[in-house]
Parts: C-alpha cells; sequence; structure tokens
C-alpha cells in the first residue's frame, strides 16, 4: 500500500454499546497496490468474524469499486470499509464529481456496465454523495451476528 496511508484497523466506540471497526486507505492504480489492498482486507474480514458469502461480496464491491474510481475517476482513492454492530459499509471517495452510472448490462452482448450491477445485486443498498472535492460510491451489507467457533 501507499506510504503513509492508514491500513491499519481502527476501533472507534460508536453508539451506545455498539462497537465500528474500520479500514481506510488510499488506493494507488497499480496491479501490486490492489493486489496488497485485496489481501489486507481479507485479512481484516475474516477477523470481523464474518461468514464467507458476506466477506466474498465486501471483498468483490470493495475492488469494484475501486477499480471504477481508477478507471472512471480521478486521483486520489481512498478506501473506507466499516463494521458495526449491523452494518458493514465500503465507501471509495475519488476526485472527481462525475457521478457513477448504473449501465444497462445485457450478458453476452454488453462489453461494459457488469461492475455497478455486481455492486447493486451484492450489497444491500449502494449509492453516491458528491461535494466540491469529489465523490464517494458506497455500499451497504446487512450484518449478521458473529460467528461462533
Amino acid at each position: 500500500m501507499e506510504q503513509g496511508g492508514d491500513a491499519r484497523p481502527a476501533a472507534t466506540e460508536a453508539s451506545g454499546a455498539e462497537l465500528a471497526l474500520q479500514l481506510t486507505c488510499e488506493v494507488a492504480p497499480s496491479a501490486q497496490e490492489m493486489r496488497a489492498v485485496r489481501t489486507r482486507l481479507r485479512t481484516l474480514l475474516e477477523q470481523w468474524q464474518l461468514e464467507d458469502r458476506l466477506a466474498n461480496g465486501v471483498l468483490d464491491v470493495a475492488d469494484e469499486l475501486l477499480v471504477n474510481a481508477h478507471q472512471h475517476g480521478a486521483p486520489p482513492v481512498r478506501l473506507t470499509v466499516s463494521s458495526g454492530t449491523n452494518e458493514i459499509r465500503v465507501d471509495v471517495r475519488d476526485g472527481t464529481t462525475s457521478p457513477a452510472r448504473l449501465l444497462p448490462y445485457r450478458p453476452g452482448l454488453s462489453e461494459h456496465g457488469l461492475g455497478l450491477q455486481l455492486v447493486r445485486q451484492l450489497s444491500s443498498q449502494w449509492g453516491q454523495t458528491t461535494d466540491d472535492s469529489g465523490k464517494s460510491v458506497w455500499a451497504a451489507f446487512a450484518r449478521r451476528p458473529p460467528r461462533t467457533a
């Protein structure tokens, strides 16, 4: 990961007894950087004791949003994944205010448009926000109680 990026999980106290866990890092557009971020996120999702299906969905959506930000956005690109008691949230921020667009996708025919369709299908909800410095595209996942050993 990029030097100086904070890739360590942070634990912060949220409302009441809810513990919020978070990973935040800037992600450069190199294949090596993307692999390192996926590996780090996979490790954290395992530590957060998510069921495999949910962890895989979070990982796939984070990867897709990062790829989109690098292809269609502008630097810097920043990934934030946070876990509370009831929800996992993936947020990718980039430096352009151009909105992400959900394109029509026809299997076997379309050359583009699968990415945000996957985000929509894998997450509970998704959306985007913009301000003067860029946009954030986010996806939320309902979280079940942790696995027991």
